[in-house]
């Protein structure tokens, strides 16, 4: 029912990847060294440090099993490539830098948060690669093939991690959800070398579960590293090779949206309202609640439907009210948590999308002195007018907003036959027979 608005989520998904469960005002920047001093600083000699950016610590503890990190203690050979800020990359990023011998070893940044939180937009990036055979006639170590493995947990459990690449057009990197690892594309003829801020070598890390624990870990990628084994590669290490990690967003899971409504649209199809939604992510989704009103202020329930529990993807909704009972109607959705917590979507305001009832009762019918209209024209004041035979209007009344059931004194009328017209342009009619009063 809207494929344009749902074209244009996810063109803001695919352009902002904000985490929907993290309020904008409420989500802190965390970010590297800048040339004025402010940020998190590492030198190449650190190896456990800890930061406060907003409500949430952060500590950072590098990993380095096998003395493959750059710094002090393994130079590295051409590049030097030192794992620091205001490295190579300059400011607002931390350098990664390594070499290897095999695809085994790894170079690893831990993220440890004082509490839960959702990760937003963490940016990895530079992730490319130089062909083994690109360099095989005298710098066969000159080779390497950039991968990111993440692995990210709540209370030792391991919860997935949403990547997604910063361009979509000609990217230079495989992603593999399952694995949550990225590799850069190889080609071992090739040159894959690319700019540090190009798009086609860039991912960003977002998790639509709750986090207190993640890890980046880097290596050699299998293509490159296999390669070299194999032809046994000048000093058996691949070249110095860095990816740069930049700045990410969080947000406490105390302050996060359990939904964050992509669209809530209705529209009418002859006598039903079409309700549909969006989600862009959902915490703890249990079900939907949908009600309706016919004030805006008393609501009463009209259906359920299931959520998605936990989910970073988009979602769509569906919801039928064949019986609407009125010309404006107000819908809203009330979100409902798997422990009872509850949130209200905003007032969806549908109208003429009601067709009133095809007839309406007067009685008694004969009459002495009074008349009943009963009608459903409740939902709005309606006119009532009473003419003789000829047209002649003799009574004028009105039914108003919430009344079903209308008296109208007619005993100052003549006997006489006579029909009742309810409502404007197309009134509804019944006749009436008024009878003299005995004697």
């Amino acid at each position: 029912m809207k494929p344009s608005i749902i074209t244009f989520a996810l063109y803001l998904v695919s352009i902002l990847a904000l985490s929907a469960q993290c309020p904008v005002d409420l989500m802190t920047e965390f970010y590297w060294e800048q040339s004025n001093g402010d940020g998190a600083t590492w030198d190449s000699n650190d190896v456990s440090k800890s930061y406060n950016f907003g409500p949430v610590d952060v500590n950072v503890k590098l990993i380095d099993e096998h003395n493959q990190n750059i710094d002090a203690d393994n130079a590295g050979t051409s590049l030097n490539v030192l794992t620091k800020t205001m490295g190579s990359y300059g400011e607002n990023y931390l350098t990664l830098g390594m070499t290897s011998e095999n695809s085994e070893q790894e170079v690893a940044f831990e993220f440890n948060f004082s509490e839960p939180v959702f990760l937003n937009n963490f940016e990895i990036s530079d992730i490319d690669f130089v062909g083994y055979a690109y360099y095989n006639t005298n710098r066969a170590n000159q080779s390497y093939q950039d991968e990111v493995h993440v692995i990210a947990s709540l209370d030792g459990i391991e919860v997935p991690i949403s990547i997604r690449p910063a361009t979509d057009i000609d990217s230079k990197v495989t992603i593999d959800a399952t694995a949550q690892s990225v590799v850069a594309t190889y080609g071992s003829k090739e040159n894959g070398n690319i700019a540090a801020d190009d798009d086609k070598g860039k991912v960003f890390l977002t998790g639509a579960t709750a986090i207190d624990y993640f890890k980046v870990i880097y290596s050699n990628g299998p293509n490159d590293a296999q390669s070299e084994q194999q032809a046994g590669a000048g000093n058996g290490k691949s070249d110095d090779h860095a990816i740069r990690l930049g700045t990410f967003y969080h947000c406490s899971q105390k302050e996060a949206l359990p939904v964050e409504f992509g669209y809530f649209e209705g529209a009418c199809e002859e006598d039903r309202v079409e309700l549909e939604w969006l989600t862009f992510s959902e915490i703890n989704n249990d079900y939907f609640i949908i009600e309706r009103s016919i004030d805006g202020s008393n609501f009463q329930v009209i259906g359920q439907v299931d959520g998605n529990g936990n989910s970073s993807n988009l979602n769509e909704y569906f919801f039928t009210d064949d019986n609407p009972k009125a010309n404006l109607i107000y819908y809203r959705l009330k979100q409902v948590d798997f422990d009872g917590t509850t949130d209200y979507s905003k007032v969806l305001v549908i109208e003429n999308c009601y067709t009133p009832p095809t007839s309406i009762n007067v009685y008694p019918n004969p009459t002495v002195d009074r008349i009943n209209i009963e009608t459903s024209y409740q939902e709005e004041s309606v006119d009532v007018n009473i003419v003789n035979l000829t047209g002649q209007i003799v009574l004028q009344n009105q039914i108003a907003k919430g009344e079903n059931i209308k008296q109208i004194e007619v005993s100052a009328l003549p006997a006489g036959t006579y029909i009742v017209l309810v409502g404007g342009d197309n009134p509804q009619s019944k006749k009436f027979i008024k009878q003299g009063a005995s004697k």
